[in-house]
């Protein structure tokens, strides 16, 4: 859930592993699985992407742009787990 006014973005990417340590080494990706690709619609189920299939472990990272007048806000993140 977020704030994103005119002139601003919020974007997520993920990246999985099946261990806590392996998560330093995974890429970061978005929707289509790749590092060029990023989560940017609200709601949208971030943990759908086959890099995240069969692994217990994972990180979101958010990017948020401004033009320098407005500032967007992420409110939550909600992950739901289904292994």
């Amino acid at each position: 859930d977020a704030t994103v006014v005119s002139g601003s973005t919020v974007e997520f990417q993920i990246r999985t592993a099946s261990t806590s340590g392996g998560l330093s080494s995974a890429t970061w990706v978005g929707p289509d699985g790749t590092s060029s690709s990023y989560f940017d619609t609200e709601r949208t189920p971030i943990l759908t992407s086959a890099s995240a299939s069969g692994t217990q472990f994972f990180q979101f990272i958010t990017y948020m742009t401004s033009d320098g007048f407005t500032t967007p806000s992420v409110n939550s993140v909600t992950v739901n787990y289904n292994p």
